[in-house]
């Protein structure tokens, strides 16, 4: 799935007029400034995607037969908790993203690359991997401040409260990330950086670029953040929290509209700053950063046992000729694996469509963007549901792999295109089209499948089946003739 902008990527930065911003990478003479900041959204938003699948895969990796006693259990349990809960929150800033190029009258863009790949940008070469040290070095590093140092040295109460992290946990993450990727690598802050001192630049992108009447079309809050926020918290005379901050849900989904400049540079903001900056300053330890989260899970992690199943990195239900790619070999086991690409197909066409489709009632009320958004929560249900099945399911049909995997992986390999067709009706026939074809897999999974696994692909079927019916009546209230 190549991306046509990476021919315009620099990597080193171009020699800058006066009043432009310095940049990782320089702009291409071949590209205005509009198109290199739609550009490095774009860049953004595969990182967002990239970041969430990654932290999703390795929540579902997390038990096997180390994890036996109670307290394991429960170590393990936090964990995955707090690995989904973070997962949630890089979804909500891939959203976020998708309302500002909505608002510079730019399409959305749910893409990716499958593995293995890298980017200019991107912190670390993407893989999808069971939770290691080494792999939680790479999302330490990822979320973590450039300039923590600095900032350390600034405020002795951080310093304590680092102290450990400064004086073994870092020189550990930088060792492990050179093993990784050797040369440059950098953090999630470092594209915001260049974004945010483009788009707030008025002689590069001047007050006209904005449109503020795709604000409509824009994800909200209120549509996907419910329930995701904050916790309530109980405050004294003062206004300070009596409560344990750490106690505090962890999960806070941030997703912002834009209908200025102003408006994209505070959502911009936001989000860069939840994975790592501001929650680190005195006095905001009441939403603990992803960096801070990353980082307590390496300091707790075992070296005396092993808190993962025997799953192989970069699973896939493709023959490729390479070395980073897993073969699920297993007819079985890849039957499970081509359901579950359906359902991450679906979600993602889901996704696409929803910036499409006009808000046309209140939030609440039956409408047709509301039908899409409602079967996003629906796949991501489903999503989770085989991912749990699918790292009980033998990988091979005897044996372990050459990495000694025993078990198969959700792939989350992405299709081909993410286009959706320019015809209304075309639109939700392939939603139709991805639908029946997830409907022949589980006819073929049901032939044998039994137990809780029957249970669910009956029920999913028949959902499914629904979903069709409902299909149908949209599409023909708007006509067949393609328009």
């Amino acid at each position: 799935m190549a991306q046509g902008w990476r021919q315009f990527l620099v990597l080193e930065p171009v020699q800058a007029e006066e009043h432009e911003p310095t940049s990782r990478a320089g702009k291409h003479p071949g590209l205005t400034w509009h198109d290199h900041l739609v550009m490095l959204l774009h860049v953004a938003a595969e990182i967002e995607h990239g970041l969430m699948v990654q932290y999703l895969y390795a929540a579902y990796s997390l038990g096997g037969p180390d994890a036996a006693t109670p307290e394991r259990q429960s170590l393990i349990k936090h964990w995955q908790t707090s690995l989904i809960k973070i997962a949630k929150e890089e979804m909500g800033h891939l959203l976020t993203v998708q309302n500002i190029l909505c608002l510079l009258g730019a399409p959305a863009h749910f893409g990716r690359e499958d593995y293995p790949w890298t980017v200019p940008y991107y912190p670390y070469p993407f893989r999808l991997e069971k939770l290691t040290r080494s792999s939680l070095a790479c999302y330490v590093h990822a979320e973590m401040p450039p300039s923590i140092t600095a900032m350390l040295k600034k405020y002795p109460e951080l310093s304590q409260r680092f102290a450990h992290f400064v004086a073994t946990d870092k020189a550990e993450i930088d060792r492990l990330i050179k093993e990784r990727a050797p040369g440059s690598v950098h953090t999630v802050a470092a594209i915001y950086d260049d974004i945010i001192g483009i788009i707030g630049n008025e002689k590069l992108i001047p007050d006209q670029a904005f449109d503020e009447e795709s604000y409509v079309y824009q994800a909200s809050w209120d549509d996907w953040g419910r329930s995701y926020g904050p916790e309530a918290r109980l405050l004294d005379a003062s206004g300070s929290s009596k409560e344990d901050p750490h106690r505090q849900r962890e999960a806070n989904v941030i997703i912002m509209r834009a209908a200025t400049r102003t408006d994209a540079l505070a959502a911009l903001k936001a989000i860069g700053s939840q994975g790592e900056a501001i929650h680190l300053a005195p006095g905001r330890v009441d939403e603990l950063s992803h960096f801070e989260r990353f980082l307590k899970i390496f300091q707790q992690f075992p070296e005396d046992w092993v808190p993962t199943r025997d799953i192989p990195d970069n699973p896939t239900t493709r023959k490729y000729n390479k070395d980073d790619a897993v073969y699920i070999d297993n007819n079985h086991a890849r039957d499970w694996a081509t359901l579950f690409n359906y359902r991450y197909r679906l979600l993602l066409t889901c996704l696409t469509h929803s910036f499409r489709l006009a808000r046309s009632a209140k939030a609440g009320e039956p409408n047709l963007r509301g039908m899409v958004m409602h079967r996003v929560f629906g796949e991501m249900y489903n999503i989770k549901t085989i991912s749990g099945i699918l790292v009980g399911l033998d990988l091979h049909e005897s044996g372990t792999d050459a990495s000694g995997a025993k078990f198969a992986g959700p792939p989350f390999e992405m299709p081909y295109s993410l286009m959706l067709p320019e015809s209304e009706s075309d639109a939700w026939r392939l939603h139709r089209e991805f639908l029946q074809g997830s409907i022949e897999v589980m006819e073929l999974l049901l032939e044998t499948a039994a137990g809780t696994g029957r249970d669910y692909l009956l029920a999913l079927k028949a959902l499914d089946h629904k979903a069709i019916a409902s299909i149908d009546a949209v599409i023909d209230g708007q006509g067949s003739k393609r328009t």
